[in-house]
């Protein structure tokens, strides 16, 4: 365990690593009509991605480079205003009660979702929130990396929502975790995102291991090839230990007193890595079910890093 406490605590220092190199890097638009249920995508394979800063104020504007037809709600172009409070510029956090930019009221953000239909008009009718995961500045006080989530009603805090995410340029980050309460780990739940964790992965083909403070708890997810074999896609039978039949895998949780399985099986899906020249991982999407003895309680889960 004395690796595992060494890398757990050295994790708190890793809050750089949460912007990964702008070669993993990734753009992407995503909106949902809660009326209708429809959802547009975009990413870089259908679309173009620019953002632009002014002052405290962020646009964000996707193009659809596919031809194809919109969805009945959507457009081939979406427009997204983000607007930091005054005085302030945006930072990673949740903002609870956004406005329309120009028109809002009080110590609030801004918000405007538009598919070029303009929702703003000189008064506030926008309702909803918005989350900021990532965000960075250049040395101009540019934005020039931006993950967010957000939400949008037009009219009334109780009209029908477009909800979706916004991603320029940053590499996605996410800890998963869902057990019931007689999993050997307690209860657990949560969906972890860069506005409120520190995440880091170190190891290399040999093993990995991703670890996430996140509020009120400390998660290491250490996963290691059969033995003989390197890290790479696939799905893989787990045990504590890896063997020639099964992968290693071990999800430890807390960081004086960790609970972990000394026994645990399960299954892991490495959905895709990602290593530098020198061999060090510098991505990691999986998921995984994970029980500590057969026919006990199985935590299921995902972890993405820099893909």
């Amino acid at each position: 365990m004395d690796k595992h406490h060494t890398g757990i605590r050295t994790a708190a220092l890793a809050l750089a690593l949460a912007a990964t190199s702008q070669a993993d890097a990734q753009s992407a638009f995503t909106v949902r009509d809660e009326a209708s249920g429809q959802r547009q995508i975009m990413t870089s394979a259908n679309a173009r991605f620019f953002l632009n800063t002014a002052g405290n104020r962020v646009i964000f504007a996707a193009r659809d480079t596919s031809g194809a037809a919109p969805p009945s709600f959507g457009s081939n172009q979406w427009t997204v205003t983000l607007v930091a409070p005054p005085g302030e510029k945006l930072r990673p956090g949740l903002y609870p009660n956004v406005g329309c930019p120009g028109a809002t009221f009080g110590r609030v953000a801004g918000l405007e979702v538009t598919e070029n239909n303009p929702k703003c008009f000189g008064e506030d009718n926008i309702w909803g929130w918005l989350t900021i995961r990532q965000i960075e500045y250049n040395d101009a006080g540019q934005v020039i990396r931006l993950e967010a989530s957000y939400s949008q009603r037009v009219g009334s805090a109780t009209a029908p929502a477009w909800t979706g995410l916004i991603r320029y340029e940053a590499t996605p980050q996410l800890l998963r975790m869902k057990a019931p309460s007689t999993s050997s780990w307690g209860p657990v739940s949560g969906d972890h995102h860069s506005d409120s964790s520190l995440f880091s992965l170190s190891g290399n083909a040999s093993g990995a291991y991703f670890e996430a403070s996140v509020r009120k708890d400390y998660w290491n997810v250490a996963l290691f090839p059969p033995s003989g074999q390197t890290l790479r896609k696939g799905r893989f039978t787990t045990r504590s230990e890896a063997t020639a039949q099964h992968a290693g895998f071990n999800a430890i949780r807390g960081l004086e007193s960790p609970k972990y399985c000394p026994q645990g099986t399960g299954v892991v899906d490495v959905l895709n890595t990602a290593f530098d020249n020198a061999g060090t991982i510098t991505g990691l999407h999986a998921r995984f079910e994970y029980r500590c003895a057969p026919g006990t309680a199985a935590m299921r889960g995902e972890v993405r890093y820099g893909l």
